[in-house]
C-alpha cells in the first residue's frame, strides 16, 4: 500500500470533495439507503457555501495517496465530525482509519472529553470499530425524502500525565 499524505483541505479541492461525496454516496451506501435516499443525499453536496465554511472554520483534512484525494474528513470546534469520506477506490485501504486518527488526536489535544458525529447506516461498523456507540437514531429529511442515521459518540481518554 502506497503512503498516505494527510494535509490541510483547501477551497481549490472543492469540486474533488464533492466529487468524492457523491461517488461515495452512491457506491458504499447502496445496500443501506435506497436511490431516492441517495439522490437527496447527494444534492446536499450542491450548497459550495457549506464547502467553503467547512474547509475555512473546521479542522479539515485530506488524504491523498499519489497526489490523488482519497479521502477527507473534518472536526467541527473540536467535538464533531461532520464529514468523513472515502473515495470508492480508497476504500478499505486505511485512509479513513488514518484521518480519524488525526481528527481524534485533535480533539484529544483540546481537550475534549466525548467526541460525536451523525453516521451513515454504512459507516456506523466503521465508527463502532473505533469505539463509538448509538446514542440515538436521527431522521433527516431532505426534499421530502427521509434518511436515517445515528448519532454517535465516544468518551475520550486523555493523554496520560493529564486530567
Amino acid at each position: 500500500m502506497k503512503k498516505i499524505q494527510l494535509r490541510s483541505a483547501l477551497v481549490d479541492d472543492i469540486r474533488i470533495l464533492q466529487q468524492i461525496y457523491r461517488q461515495t454516496i452512491d457506491s458504499a451506501c447502496r445496500a443501506d439507503y435506497d436511490e431516492s435516499q441517495r439522490t437527496a443525499w447527494k444534492r446536499t453536496a450542491e450548497n459550495g457555501q457549506r464547502w467553503i465554511d467547512a474547509i475555512n472554520g473546521q479542522y479539515f483534512q485530506v488524504a491523498e495517496i499519489d497526489g490523488e484525494i482519497a479521502g477527507f474528513g473534518s472536526l467541527l470546534n473540536a467535538v464533531h465530525i461532520d464529514f468523513m469520506y472515502t473515495a470508492s477506490d480508497f476504500l478499505g485501504k486505511g485512509v479513513a482509519k488514518q484521518i480519524y486518527a488525526r481528527l481524534e488526536s485533535r480533539a484529544v489535544e483540546a481537550g475534549t472529553g466525548t467526541l460525536t458525529s451523525d453516521v451513515s447506516k454504512t459507516a456506523a461498523p466503521f465508527f463502532k470499530h473505533l469505539g463509538f456507540v448509538v446514542i440515538r437514531e436521527n431522521i433527516n429529511v431532505i426534499d421530502g425524502i427521509e434518511i436515517r442515521n445515528y448519532r454517535m459518540e465516544k468518551v475520550l481518554v486523555p493523554p496520560s500525565g493529564t486530567q
